[in-house]
C-alpha cells in the first residue's frame, strides 16, 4: 500500500482537535479525528461505535465513510490494530482517491507502532506542545467539570490498559506540584520516542498557531509534501471524526481560531510553577522558539 497519513501526538487539552480541524480546510486533506478509538474501542467492541455520532451528521452505522470500515472489522475482533488501519486506509482511498491525506489526531504513541505495520505507509506526525501554563489550567478546569478516570474504573477489565492514566489522574495529580512535571515529562517521552524511532516529526507550538497561524499551517504544509494554500482558514474544514474533542461536533467553533487566554487570569498558577525554574526554560524553548 502506497499511502500518506498525517499523524498528530500531543498531551490532552494541547490543541489537537482544533488543528485537525484547521488542516481538514486544505482541499489535499481531510479530518478524521482520534483514528485508533474508532478502530479499537475500549470497553468494548467495533459495535459500540456503530450508534456514536460522526461529525458529518450522520451515526456510524449511516456514515458513508465510517459504516463499512466498522462492519468489516466487525467480523474479526481478533483482528490487530495494524489492520484496522488497512482497512481504514483502504477505504480512505476508495472515497478520496490518491490526491488526498487522512489526518490522525489519535495523539496516544500506542497506535505509531500499529501504523508502521502497515507497508509502504509514509506516516508524518506532528508533534504539538502547549505553554505549560495554559495546559495546566485547562486541565485544572477539565478535572472540576468531571472525573476523567472514576475510582470505580479500578474494577473495570481495561484497567490493564488504561493504568497509568487512573493513577495519573487519581494519585498524581493529587499531589502538589506535580502538573509542571507531568507536562515536562510526557511531553520529553513523546519528543524522546519519535527520535529514538526515526519517525519524520515536526514540533508544533499551539501558542504560534493560534498567533501566526497562516505562516505555522506553512511549515506544515511543507512539511506534509502539499501545497501551501494561505486562504485556508475561509474554506469548510472535511472531516468524518467520531472521537475526539466536542468541538469538531460544533460547527461554529469550527470557523474561529481564538486562543484559550484564561490562564493568564490565574492568580495562583505562578506558584505551582516555582519549584521548577528550568521548566519555564524548557517551556521557552519548545513553545516559543523556531525549532
Amino acid at each position: 500500500m502506497n499511502a500518506k497519513i498525517i499523524f498528530i501526538t500531543s498531551l490532552e487539552r494541547s490543541g489537537s482537535t482544533l488543528i485537525d480541524l484547521t488542516l481538514g480546510r486544505h482541499s489535499n486533506l481531510v479530518s478524521f479525528g482520534e483514528v485508533s478509538r474508532v478502530l479499537q474501542p475500549h470497553g468494548g467492541g467495533i459495535e459500540t461505535t456503530f450508534d456514536r455520532p460522526c461529525s458529518c451528521g450522520k451515526n456510524v452505522n449511516e456514515c458513508k465513510f465510517w459504516s463499512s470500515i466498522t462492519y468489516d472489522i466487525s467480523k474479526n475482533e481478533n483482528m490487530p490494530l495494524s489492520k484496522r488501519y488497512e482497512i481504514f486506509l483502504s477505504k480512505f482511498n476508495d472515497v478520496y482517491g490518491d490526491n488526498k491525506i487522512p489526518v490522525d489526531s489519535t495523539k496516544y504513541l500506542k497506535a505509531l507502532p500499529e501504523l508502521g505495520g502497515v507497508k509502504d505507509l509514509d506516516i508524518k506526525v506532528v508533534n504539538i506542545i502547549r505553554d505549560v501554563r495554559g495546559w495546566m489550567h485547562s486541565s485544572k478546569l477539565a478535572a472540576k467539570r468531571k472525573q476523567e478516570m472514576p475510582y470505580s474504573k479500578i474494577f473495570d477489565s481495561e484497567i490493564r490498559i488504561m493504568w497509568k492514566a487512573y493513577l495519573r489522574f487519581n494519585v498524581l495529580r493529587k499531589l502538589p506540584f506535580w502538573l509542571p512535571l507531568e507536562w515536562y515529562i510526557r511531553n520529553k517521552l513523546i519528543i524522546n520516542y519519535l527520535s529514538q524511532n526515526n519517525h519524520e516529526s515536526l514540533l508544533l507550538s499551539y501558542e504560534k498557531f493560534a498567533f501566526d497561524t497562516e505562516n505555522t499551517l506553512s511549515s506544515v504544509f511543507d512539511f506534509v509534501g502539499v501545497e501551501n494554500e494561505s486562504s485556508i482558514i475561509k474554506n469548510k474544514s472535511e472531516h468524518h471524526i467520531v472521537r475526539g474533542n466536542r468541538m469538531a461536533f460544533n460547527e461554529d467553533t469550527n470557523n474561529k481560531i481564538t486562543y484559550d487566554k484564561k490562564w493568564m487570569a490565574s492568580a495562583k498558577l505562578p506558584y505551582s510553577l516555582l519549584p521548577y525554574p528550568f521548566i519555564m526554560k524548557i517551556n521557552s524553548r519548545w513553545v516559543y522558539r523556531n525549532n
